[in-house]
Parts: structure tokens; sequence; C-alpha cells
């Protein structure tokens, strides 16, 4: 199964009544079987936020094919062999990235934040990876609760009272000022 926001494939075995399972630790001293196969490692050890959103497998089951949504390319993954040997071993295009420096690669730079879990590593020590991650340990992102931008319905308790999470339609929808230019992250820079 794919997890979109942290870049990774996660193994699941079905049992003979077909019950899914991860093989995750039962109790403290079990080391559990969970499989974890990173994508989008270019170059290696340096995370690239391939935001992974579905996943086919060949005839043979020896090949995993992952479209990701944020690098526009597909992951090709040995899943043949031991699976502490599975790893990703191509990465295809399908699509061009932004020009750098344009409106389109600061959308898209926007969009890669937003459904990122792990985010990029920082320059100090404790912003490299596994640390500088946009969530605790890479628990959530802005995608988990505002899917595609809009809301997920749930409903959350606070003390004052129940709040529903609500859709950021239009909240990034701001209108740029005559005259003004836009620094590298996109706001505007005013006129002095």
């Amino acid at each position: 199964m794919v997890a979109a926001g942290v870049d990774r494939l996660v193994r699941v075995v079905l049992d003979a009544n077909g019950t899914p399972s991860i093989n995750a630790p039962t109790n403290a001293t079990d080391p559990g079987g969970i499989v974890r196969i990173e994508l989008g490692i270019d170059p290696p050890g340096v995370a690239n936020n391939s935001n992974p959103q579905g996943i086919v497998l060949n005839s043979t089951d020896t090949r995993a094919y992952v479209m990701n949504f944020i690098s526009r390319d597909v992951s090709v993954v040995d899943i043949s062999g031991a699976v502490t040997n599975y790893h990703e071993i191509a990465r295809i295009p399908s699509a061009a990235l932004p020009a750098s420096g344009s409106i389109a690669a600061i959308i898209h730079r926007g969009n890669e934040l937003f459904n990122t879990s792990i985010g990029p590593p920082g320059t100090a020590d404790n912003a490299r990876p596994p640390a500088g991650r946009m969530s605790d340990s890479g628990w959530g992102n802005c995608y988990n609760c505002h899917p595609r931008g809009l809301a997920d319905g749930v409903t959350w308790m606070f003390g004052d009272g129940p709040r529903q999470t609500i859709s950021m339609e239009s909240t990034g929808e701001h209108p740029q000022p005559a005259g003004s230019h836009l620094n590298a992250n996109g706001a505007p820079l005013l006129r002095p």
C-alpha cells in the first residue's frame, strides 16, 4: 500500500481469511515485521517528496509501479526475493516539472509542502533526516484534514465545544496589488 505523506510503500500481508496485516510489533520486545520501501530518493539519502498515489503489480509479483503525484513520475520497485531487498530501481518521468523560478514552480512547491509529512531537510544536524519533519515523526500533513484543499468532514472536540474541519476553498486566492512583484515564495512584495 502507499503511504503518500511519507513517500513510502508498506507491505501488507493477507492471512488465509483475507485479514490484512503489516506485521506490527505485538509487544515491547517484538521487533515486528513491517516492510517499508522508500520512494523518490534522489540522490540516495535525499528525499524528493514524491507523494505516491497509486500502485500496480506486474503479473509475476516481482515489480510494483507507483504513480507519484508531486514528483510527476512513476517509481519502478523491485519486490522480488527477500523482503529486506525490496527497493526502488528506477523513476520514469511522466510529465515535465515546472521551470525553476516560474509561478508554476512556486505553486508546485506549495503542493509539495501541503502534501508531505516529512518535508524538506534542513542544514542543521537536528533538521536532517530522520528529523526536520513537517509533522511529528511524519504522522500528518495538511492534506490529511484538507483533501484536495477541501474538508474531511471530521468533527473535532475542543474545550470550547465541537469544531469541524473547514474547507480551504479560495483561501489562497488573494489579489495581487497593482505594481507588486512576487518574492521567491510567491508572496507579493509591495511598493515602498
